[in-house]
């Protein structure tokens, strides 16, 4: 059974969304989304991705097991690595990292010359 890597607060809606949930609702100190009669309290936006631990109970929560999870998540791929080639990794991590890191330091270079660092990086 693969592992749940850690997910941002935005990952996470996105997510509860594909699997029909609505929302997200404020309400008290946290906010939920609704699903017919079930309300799932969801973690406040913060700075950190949430753990896999937490994202666990959410989904014991939602009534969606892991692979459920792992199958509709769009960077399902990432997650697997026995079926992540080199190239593939390559061609679907450098748009983050040119447009995330390789941005600060490459300043000066065109997005070409940012994008051939970072396969020489990985």
């Amino acid at each position: 059974m693969p592992r749940l890597p850690p997910i941002s607060h935005a990952q996470l809606v996105a997510g509860l969304r594909r699997h029909g949930f609505e929302g997200p609702y404020a309400g008290g100190k946290h906010l939920f989304m609704l699903k017919g009669e079930l309300r799932l309290t969801i973690p406040n936006p913060h700075s950190q991705d949430i753990a896999p631990a937490l994202l666990t109970l959410i989904l014991r929560q939602a009534g969606l097991s892991r692979e459920e999870w792992l199958n509709d998540s769009p960077d399902r791929d990432l997650v697997r690595k026995e079926h992540a080639s080199p190239t593939w990794l390559a061609a679907a991590v450098v748009p983050k990292l040119t447009d995330r890191c390789l941005r600060q330091t490459c300043r000066s270079t065109s997005h070409a010359e940012r994008q051939q660092r970072a396969v020489r990086i990985l």
